[in-house]
């Protein structure tokens, strides 16, 4: 149960499709009671879930201490995007280029 362990490795990701924006976060995560924080990220977004407001006994926090991540940025058209994967495909020793790449941690 994951109320009663700790540190459980996660992994988020993120996407702007838009904007050619995607990031992938890597950690660990641990359920929170902590009343200052809840009160902290209190919002009506949240209200709408918890009838009983924030102290429902139900309420908690995931709270997630990120070890590693990744950015990407595509700079070019997802025409372009195919080409240079199908290209990695063929050429076997190649690597598709899909724009800006960042990395941090680990």
């Amino acid at each position: 149960m994951f109320e009663t362990e700790s540190d459980h490795d996660v992994c988020l990701s993120f996407s702007d499709q838009e904007d050619g924006v995607y990031v992938s976060l890597s950690g660990k995560a641990n359920l929170t009671d902590n009343r200052e924080l809840i009160e902290k990220y209190w919002n009506p977004f949240i209200a709408a879930w918890f009838p009983e407001g924030k102290d429902d006994p139900d309420v908690a926090l995931l709270e997630i201490k990120v070890q590693m991540g990744e950015h990407w940025k595509a700079k070019e058209s997802k025409t372009f995007q195919l080409y240079e994967i199908a290209k990695a495909n063929i050429k076997k020793d190649a690597t598709p280029n899909m724009g800006e790449n960042e990395k941090f941690g680990g």
